[in-house]
């Protein structure tokens, strides 16, 4: 557990400037406030009485398992007079692996554990989530300052204390905000945050091992004798920061991975990027690192926040891929064109894996079927000598696809050269997440790819606004 935090007395020697008070009034609040939340979830899924016994019945788990604790975890778990464990004693990484782990029946956060939550994710699950990143914020902050922007912005995500310990803190928080507050010895402080930090990287190792193990699973299916492959393994070699663009299921994130995983066998340490910022965070210039960040400009349209933040950070990421490490990214062809335009730093090293150079061959795209299929056990005959010549998009998805839900009751030769259920469903994701981007994509079709301000004939809507209401 953290060391108490002791309190000096105001004297003009010993004043904070104001970015100083607005990190430690943070830090305090991450270091004990927020950590306490957390227990009072723990407690109420297991209450104090129960607590010996439950761990029990995980103990082969807590030992041995690939989330297994820490030898001073288990001390803490497993003192050496029996029946003294106290979850109050448990600190914020202990707490995170028992709540993950071992609680039944489980609850994950909206987006699952290890992704940072949006705004509108507010289960318990979610809070918890939503503390552990910031935290991690906390911990890379070598400054020891926060400007009013930035304490602003963390400080707001705090209701996340109140929800979790049913208002029990909301006290202690409001205390804490208002509280005056004196140096405290830069050893403790820095003491407290590597603390902090050893906590985040024994999480950081047990989230991206578990990504690391889906990752080769799929793996397993990937064809690297590819036009495609080949190219992208090329420059890898010769740059540090390279981007991978193509239509959605061409096979960006797989061919990403790929490279990851081949990386990893000769030592690398992956490292899967779920914003630009956790290149900052993760990055270290004694290891040889790869970072992977999927769609990292977003999704259906350029998201300016992400562009942004990927072009403030410029100076950090060029910092980090400055010796041995190398970013591996993805994007999507329709937001690689708008973002092009903006002519950001990050794109100068780019492959387009649907290019006329990287197109798959009807060949290339036999071994692919047959990768998937084969591995799940689909008669040849079902697949074997078909023409593929006309099944231009998402190949790599429709194979996986294909091979899952489609291997027995589909014409194979109809389902690759008519993928209307893929299409469709891509369509519907569209007009969820982006339905401006898709109101366009309708009028475009509607006017046959011929919009103009003309064929709106806006005087008439206007009009027409103007009598419904």
């Amino acid at each position: 557990m953290f060391r108490t935090v002791q309190y000096y007395t105001a004297n003009p020697g010993n004043s904070l400037s104001k970015e100083e008070t607005h990190f430690l009034r943070y830090y305090l609040l991450c270091s004990t406030i927020a950590t306490k939340s957390v227990g009072l979830y723990f407690t109420r899924k297991v209450p104090e009485s129960d607590l010996a016994s439950h761990l029990n019945r995980h103990i082969k788990d807590l030992k041995l398992s690939y989330w297994k604790c820490t030898p001073d975890q288990l001390a803490v778990l497993f003192p050496a007079q029996t029946g003294n464990v106290k979850s109050s004693e448990f600190d914020f990484s202990l707490l995170y692996k028992l709540i993950r782990n071992t609680i039944t029946p489980p609850s994950t956060p909206t987006r699952g554990w290890g992704f940072s939550p949006l705004p509108g994710d507010i289960t318990e699950e979610d809070d918890i989530e939503r503390i552990r990143h910031n935290r991690n914020t906390l911990a890379h902050n070598t400054k020891l300052k926060l400007n009013d922007s930035d304490f602003k912005n963390l400080w707001t995500e705090f209701p996340a204390i109140s929800r979790l310990s049913c208002r029990a803190l909301d006290e202690d928080v409001s205390n804490l905000s208002k509280r005056y507050l004196d140096k405290l010895s830069n050893s403790e402080i820095l003491d407290n945050l590597n603390k902090i930090k050893g906590e985040i990287d024994i999480l950081h190792h047990e989230t991206h091992l578990k990504l690391l193990n889906l990752w080769k699973k799929d793996d397993e299916l990937f064809y690297d004798e590819t036009n495609a492959y080949k190219a992208t393994k090329n420059i890898v070699q010769s740059s540090s920061v390279v981007g991978l663009v193509g239509g959605p299921g061409c096979g960006k994130t797989a061919t990403a991975r790929h490279i990851a995983l081949k990386y990893g066998e000769k030592e690398w340490e992956i490292v899967p990027a779920f914003k630009v910022e956790d290149i900052l965070h993760y990055a270290d210039v004694e290891r040889k690192q790869i970072f992977l960040i999927d769609d990292i400009f977003g999704i259906f349209a350029v998201d300016m926040s992400m562009y942004n933040n990927v072009n403030n950070l410029r100076e950090g990421i060029i910092t980090a891929m400055s010796k041995d490490s190398v970013l591996l990214f993805t994007c999507r062809k329709s937001v690689f064109k708008e973002a092009v335009k903006l002519k950001s730093f990050i794109l100068e090293n780019v492959l387009d894996l649907e290019s006329t150079d990287n197109t798959l061959s009807e060949e290339e795209k036999e071994k692919i079927l047959t990768n998937h299929c084969s591995h799940k056990g689909i008669s040849k005959h079902i697949y074997c000598n078909i023409p593929l010549g006309s099944s231009i998009i998402m190949f790599p998805l429709l194979c996986k696809i294909f091979s899952t839900k489609h291997g027995i009751d589909c014409s194979v030769k109809r389902f690759f050269s008519n993928p209307f259920e893929c299409l469709i469903n891509e369509l519907d994701k569209l007009e969820s997440n982006s339905p401006h981007q898709y109101s366009a994509l309708v009028l475009c079709v509607i006017s046959n790819n011929k919009l103009s301000m003309k064929q709106m004939q806006i005087d008439h809507i206007d009009g027409s606004a103007e009598k419904s209401t």
